[in-house]
């Protein structure tokens, strides 16, 4: 009896009756919430995630079960998004399921972390992902929101630890949208409308911006780059400073 009232949701959402056909969106009359499966890598629906729409928390996942479904490990939409790696040798990791969905609508390989940030668990998930797949890369798609900082250090030291073959880069979303759901909602093309750039260069930018001191500015940019290992980023860098700096 609810159905008309979810999937109308779902649609205003932006997505199609095949992109909720494939991730199997339903509802918990229950819960009174919209119903995600998560899929493991094997096809296996080993969790929910729950979107209420009165109240708060707006997201609850189910409980951890052992041997099948950690949060914190978890990648949503794994098996869905695979089938477009080999055409984009790109796997796309966003911070919501919304964003996944619309992106690998779109034909693009997309999946979300689960929990506060992404892991050590997801890195070495990933890398085993794309290790079939040649010159494959990772980009970060974090929301447009001005939280991005965090997420993205965090991500950018335990690729460098554990995966760091993998050419990683974050991508920027565009001014007017807060993330890959609102692109999709707005019509906008995920692969062309964002901009995209290495996730070293990402950061030396936000170094730059936390602080109008030069001085400062010039200290953390400097314990920064001894981490950067690619030369041709590091002359990106430093011509992007040479334009701040006027020097």
């Amino acid at each position: 009896k609810n159905l008309d009232t979810v999937v109308g949701y779902l649609h205003k959402r932006g997505l199609t009756d095949e992109t909720i056909a494939a991730y199997g969106l339903g509802y918990s009359p229950k819960l009174k919430a919209l119903s995600i499966p998560m899929y493991d890598a094997w096809k296996r629906p080993v969790a929910f995630l729950y979107r209420f729409f009165e109240g708060k928390p707006k997201y609850k996942n189910s409980k951890n079960v052992k041997g099948l479904f950690t949060k914190g490990e978890f990648l949503f939409g794994l098996p869905q998004a695979q089938k477009n790696l080999r055409d984009t040798k790109t796997l796309m990791l966003a911070e919501g399921s919304f964003d996944c969905m619309s992106a690998v609508q779109q034909g693009l390989c997309c999946v979300a972390y689960c929990g506060i940030s992404v892991t050590r668990s997801h890195v070495e998930l990933i890398k085993e992902v794309l290790q079939p797949v040649a010159n494959s890369r990772v980009v970060l798609c974090p929301d447009n929101d001005g939280k991005a900082s965090k997420f993205v250090r965090r991500a950018r030291d335990l690729f460098r630890r554990f995966a760091p073959k993998i050419v990683v880069k974050v991508a920027r979303i565009p001014d007017g949208c807060k993330d890959f759901n609102d692109m999709l909602v707005a019509g906008r093309s995920i692969a062309d409308d964002c901009t995209y750039e290495s996730i070293d260069f990402y950061v030396a930018k936000q170094i730059i911006d936390e602080s109008d001191d030069r001085e400062v500015q010039e200290r953390n940019i400097v314990e920064f780059i001894r981490t950067v290992s690619n030369p041709m980023v590091r002359a990106d860098i430093a011509e992007y400073l040479a334009d701040v700096w006027q020097r």
